[in-house]
């Protein structure tokens, strides 16, 4: 189904004196196919994806687009663009954190230098500020902080409980404080003792089992502890299938490459160990919450591809 239309002086097909600007197949829910765009409805879409009426039809060119990114087909800068020039003009509650997700996504696995990273963090900063106003973009704002950034805020959230910007005073819903709460442990800035009054006036307001995930989604951020956290996630002696999941997604990061490439080489030297010794579930959360995938290293796409082997052979 054609999306838009403007004049052109060529002729596409005999009698037809417009043609259309994008083409979307599968359209209004007629058909699923997995297409390829045309170079000129990829430009047409990042520009104007939020002239499209229909939820159903945003909702369609955002997987697609993603679908490009994930083949290697499109930039993910690319995607980025489309996402500063039509998020704020999105309207629907639904499609928003679907798209800040594959954003986080893009800037998580799929930019691969330090420095692309910091570019995309700032224009990712900047387009949730033009929603925080609503608290839309809180959670989401925070993440992409810079550290000089994060200490003001953090020190204005803990003397007011919200933080400001821009002149206008903005609360925080509970995940977002505890993003900042990790990012406070994550910045030498801060004295141990600062990071965990953070954290106790936090669990002082409404403690419940969350404040537990989330205190270990903080102390992974403490140098000191790593070591004898890994040692801990190798031999399952403190964490189970729910709390290895939040403690060990924050610790391995691209911050601290040549740190995380360490444990990256530990983790293939262990995986094979952990799904023959534990249970499916744990092996499960070890094997993705620990993935080095992030770091693009060629060696550990060999070093899978070598237990993939060896895994089907033993079968």
């Amino acid at each position: 189904m054609p999306i838009g239309a403007r004049e052109d002086q060529g002729v596409v097909w005999s009698g037809l004196e417009k043609r259309p600007a994008a083409v979307l197949l599968g359209a209004n829910n007629n058909g699923y196919a997995t297409v390829q765009f045309d170079a000129e409805s990829v430009a047409w879409f990042v520009s104007n994806l939020h002239k499209i009426k229909s939820y159903a039809n945003r909702s369609l060119v955002w997987n697609f687009l993603e679908h490009e990114v994930d083949q290697a087909r499109m930039d993910p800068l690319l995607f980025v663009e489309a996402a500063e020039k039509n998020l704020v003009k999105e309207e629907s509650s639904n499609l928003v954190p679907i798209i800040v997700g594959r954003l986080n996504k893009i800037l998580r696995f799929q930019t691969a230098s330090l420095e692309k990273r910091m570019e995309l963090r700032g224009r990712l900063n900047a387009l949730y500020q033009t929603k925080l106003e609503n608290g839309m973009f809180a959670k989401e704002f925070l993440w992409t902080l810079s550290g000089a950034q994060m200490q003001q805020y953090a020190l204005d959230w803990l003397a007011h409980g919200a933080i400001t910007l821009h002149g206008a005073t903005h609360a925080l819903p509970k995940t977002a404080r505890y993003l900042l709460i990790q990012k406070a442990f994550a910045c030498d800035f801060f004295t141990l003792h600062q990071k965990m009054a953070f954290y106790n006036a936090e669990k002082a307001q409404s403690y419940s089992i969350m404040d537990e995930h989330m205190f270990l989604q903080c102390e992974v951020m403490l140098p000191d502890k790593r070591e004898q956290l890994w040692e801990d996630y190798v031999n399952a002696t403190r964490f189970n299938v729910e709390s290895l999941k939040f403690s060990a997604s924050g610790f391995l990061t691209w911050r601290n490459p040549e740190l995380s490439g360490t444990y990256a080489d530990k983790y293939m030297a262990e995986l094979e160990s952990i799904f023959i010794n534990k249970h499916r579930d744990y092996a499960e959360n070890f094997f993705i919450h620990l993935s080095p995938a992030f770091l693009n290293r060629p060696k550990d796409l060999e070093a899978f591809k070598q237990i993939l082997n060896r895994t089907n052979q033993a079968e």
